[in-house]
């Protein structure tokens, strides 16, 4: 994937920028030996760049989409995101995906049969302060580390696909209670 480190207000622009590349499923601070940033670019973006420390990048790519596909519900699926992304085609933002995996219906904004250009904007933020270890050595001992945020990024797959337009189950929560001898079932659908 094309990737473009976000710098002060985020907002997408290449002026006086190149693209690097980065493999997806990756990390761009490199941590847990995923694959990374396989080629900087240039730019002001770039410079002193200390991935470890970088909060938001862009990942950006061509994907011609089908003309068999008109007609269809056309899904971009993150299958780990770390740790929120918004995603754009063709300069259309159509959603957010929120830790640590979701999807995005983009079919308002696909051009059918042509290029279409995917942007992510992709956020890696700590949600804590401070994490508690339980697992001491006597009992009952709990100890705080620093939070540390590992992978950075697009760090599961990335799948585009087509689904019919008919409802679809987007969630099902099970609600049990051995007390009551019940089981609700809540699912929505889109």
């Amino acid at each position: 994937w094309g990737f473009l480190p976000a710098v002060n207000d985020a907002k997408w622009s290449l002026k006086g920028n190149t693209l690097g590349y980065i493999n997806v499923p990756g990390s761009w601070n490199n941590i847990w030996k995923l694959p990374g940033l396989e080629a900087a670019g240039r730019g002001p973006a770039w410079k002193g760049l200390d991935l470890k420390a970088l909060s938001r990048a862009w990942y950006v790519r061509d994907v011609k989409i089908p003309a068999s596909w008109q007609g269809r519900r056309v899904v971009l699926t993150l299958d780990r995101v770390s740790t929120d992304s918004t995603v754009y085609c063709n300069d259309v933002e159509c959603g957010v995906v929120n830790w640590p995996y979701g999807n995005v219906d983009v079919t308002k904004a696909v051009k059918f049969g042509k290029i279409n250009h995917l942007r992510l904007l992709v956020v890696a933020t700590e949600s804590a302060k401070a994490t508690v270890n339980a697992m001491g050595v006597g009992a009952g001992q709990l100890t705080k580390s620093k939070a540390k945020l590992e992978g950075k990024g697009l760090i599961g797959d990335v799948i585009l696909e087509s689904m019919p337009r008919t409802p679809v189950v987007t969630d099902v929560f099970v609600k049990t209670s051995t007390r009551k001898n019940e089981m609700e079932v809540d699912v929505e659908l889109e």
